[in-house]
């Protein structure tokens, strides 16, 4: 497959998860790439997102080194909530289903169920901020209900309950951890920008383990 040519079946995949294209999602399961395709949705989206990140760590007065640093951790936290969704889908998933389609199937279906944060970047938007973050979250697991749909091959209610499970799954791991998480994100946040952080369990969720969301929405406070 060309450079073009998967540039291509990227941004097809792109929008048809936006679309919550059934269709769409049958054709990558199918593909030969789909691994590398999802990668790639998933890397626009995180760009994206942290693009949205970079914007407000600018406006937390941070520069060089703790710039740097703090944009590599919330990547990196990102990159951890969704191997922990794709781990918890890949265990709940066979025992309602009856059927393993196997960690690499799941771990692609949640990297192209990150699609919607294409738009992350606008999360910066002062006061609408959190509205567009919440709108983009349930984006995100609506289409990945489609997609588990099709991975574990069964009903559209019986996907639903696998992505329901699984979302009250992360919720409760949210909280278990929230302290020591909490912690250490507070503490890498004092150290890069000498300020408490108060993050909650919305960051943990968004993988935002070392931004505060209620860091982000109010440039106006850091002039």
């Amino acid at each position: 497959m060309g450079i073009l040519e998967f540039l291509g079946a990227v941004g097809r995949v792109i929008v048809g998860v936006l679309g919550l294209d059934v269709g769409n999602a049958d054709w990558i399961a199918q593909h030969p790439q789909r691994l590398g395709i999802a990668v790639a949705v998933a890397a626009i989206a995180g760009i994206s997102t942290l693009l949205g990140d970079a914007v407000v760590i600018f406006f937390n007065r941070l520069r060089g080194w703790r710039f740097a640093l703090t944009l590599a951790l919330n990547g990196i936290g990102m990159v951890l909530l969704y191997l922990v969704q794709a781990a918890v889908i890949y265990v709940i998933g066979p025992l309602i289903s009856g059927f393993d389609p196997g960690f690499t199937a799941v771990v692609t279906a949640v990297l192209l169920a990150t699609a919607p944060l294409v738009f992350g970047v606008f999360v910066l938007v002062p006061y609408a901020g959190p509205a567009i973050a919440g709108f983009l979250h349930v984006w995100g697991m609506v289409a990945l209900w489609v997609i588990v749909d099709v991975v574990f091959r069964i009903d559209h209610w019986t996907a639903l309950w696998i992505t329901l499970i699984s979302w009250l799954c992360m919720q409760v791991l949210s909280r278990a951890f929230a302290v020591p998480i909490r912690w250490i994100g507070d503490w890498i946040w004092r150290l890069v920008s000498g300020q408490p952080s108060m993050i909650t369990g919305s960051d943990l969720l968004s993988g935002h383990l070392f931004l505060p969301l209620g860091q982000r929405f109010d440039p106006e406070a850091r002039s």
